[in-house]
This record gives C-alpha cells, structure tokens and sequence, in this order.
C-alpha cells in the first residue's frame, strides 16, 4: 500500500488494536508517537518521517474496518485536493465547532462507539468539498503539507484544534478539502477540556474579520 499512517498515541489498548488493523488492510508504513508534547509536533514527526507521498493521520481509538486506497489516490491524483476526512462542513463561523453547523452544510459520515459498546452510525450530510474537516482521519499529501504548514501552529498547544486549523489553512491557499466514505467507528467521546477552549479563541481571533466562510 502506497500510503504512510501516522497515529498519536498514548494508551496501548488502542493503537495496539488499530496497528493490527492497519496491517489487515496491507499497511507498511505505519508510525506511532507516543512521546509527543501536543499532536501537531506528533503529525509533523510523522509527515517528516513517513515514506509515502499521501499520509493518513489517525485518532487511536479508531476500529477501522475498511480503507479505499483507489478512492484516495483519485482524489490526489488531482493538483488541488488538500485534504480528506469523514465529517465535515461548507460553512465555518468563529464558533469553530463545525457539528453545530446549520444541517445543509454538514457533510460525511462517521461510525461511534459508546462507553456501553453500543454501535451507532451519524451520518451528517451527501459526501461534498468541505471548509473544514474533523480531525479523527485526515488524509493529505507531503506537498500539501509543505505548501501550507498545515501542522504548524506554535501558538496552539495540546491536542485541540488541530484538524480546524490544518484545514482551514488548506482551504484558504486554494486547496479543496473532502469528505469520503471510510468504514470506522470512533470511541471518542468528544468532550472539551480548558486547552480546547484556549485553542478555540486563538484561531477565533486569528479568523475573525473573515467569518463566516461558506462553499
């Protein structure tokens, strides 16, 4: 497979389970950061490390079930494709949560898993071009990365707002972001944390005269 995986990663019982999946699928390259300061220093290790052109950044509690590598190579077969996700929105506000988007703007579809196992399926809107991407699967390319610093955000810390940060960046040097079908279920519960909210006003303010940004 001719696609590099990166995952930040500190509990084993995860990104043990995920290694084994990806090797199921016919990954190669697969790295795993476990000592990172904050998840963008752990996606700029693995960029610069990783022998693959495209590159998959994963969330570790991820079940991944099923990966279209023809479907993404399609889509960076194309100059201008910056990034691929699962969920996402056309239309970003200085609020930056992009699941509270009015519904016609939501796109993707995303698998979760709840603390009891139960399995659910959220299914946001018809895959499109997107403004934004969340962060649990983001596939982009080295030149992406190279052209816009997607990962470079010395002023954000921990593992907040990375994934609105990486592809806003994308979308407003020209690139187009999508959402694809992926078959995987998320165990991320999706609560916030005092550094989420930190990070949230940082890029609010970087963005603000430019709100809202809409496709």
């Amino acid at each position: 497979m001719k696609i590099s995986f990166g995952i930040a990663a500190h509990r084993e019982n995860y990104y043990v389970k995920l290694k084994s999946q990806l090797e199921t699928i016919g990954a190669q390259d697969i790295q795993i950061i476990t000592q990172a300061t904050s998840i963008l220093d752990a996606y700029q290790q693995i960029a610069q490390h990783a022998k693959h052109d495209i590159v998959c950044f994963l969330h570790e509690d991820i079940e991944l079930i099923q990966f279209d590598e023809k479907l993404i190579h399609l889509y960076f077969s194309r100059n201008n494709t910056g990034f691929l996700g699962v969920a996402g929105t056309r239309y970003l506000d200085e609020k930056l949560t992009w699941w509270q988007s009015p519904t016609e703007y939501l796109s993707g579809c995303c698998g979760h898993i709840q603390p009891n196992g139960q399995q659910q399926i959220n299914f946001y809107g018809p895959f499109s071009q997107v403004v934004v991407l969340d962060g649990v699967l983001l596939i982009t390319s080295k030149a992406v990365l190279q052209t816009t610093q997607a990962f470079e955000a010395p002023d954000l810390i921990g593992f907040d707002f990375y994934d609105i940060s990486a592809t806003l960046k994308a979308h407003l040097t020209g690139f187009k972001n999508y959402t694809i079908p992926m078959n995987l279920y998320h165990h991320g519960l999706g609560q916030t944390r005092p550094q989420w909210e930190i990070n949230r006003n940082i890029i609010s303010k970087r963005y603000l005269p430019q709100f809202p940004f809409q496709i």
